[in-house]
């Protein structure tokens, strides 16, 4: 199963793809003011990454203090 996880911190916003146990792709870049705009643009850049779309099976957590803004998360921590 592939998994999406979102952190999205006060500073950096954090993205990675993992498939089983390996990491495939990750992305770090700095939380701007609207934090669904920054989520965005780390999982943007991990999915060009990793060569895969949102559609193909990827089950999305995100975290942080600006993990509940995620309208795309399936589960919010």
């Amino acid at each position: 199963m592939r998994a999406l996880g979102i952190d999205i911190g006060s500073l950096t916003t954090k993205a990675v793809i993992l498939d089983s146990d390996r990491v495939v792709a990750s992305s770090v870049i700095a939380t701007g003011e609207e934090t669904e705009l920054s989520a965005k643009a780390a999982v943007d850049e991990v999915l060009k990454q990793a060569g895969i779309k949102l559609g193909d099976g990827v089950f999305i957590v995100s975290t942080g203090v600006g993990g509940k803004d995620v309208p795309l998360s399936q589960q919010s921590r």
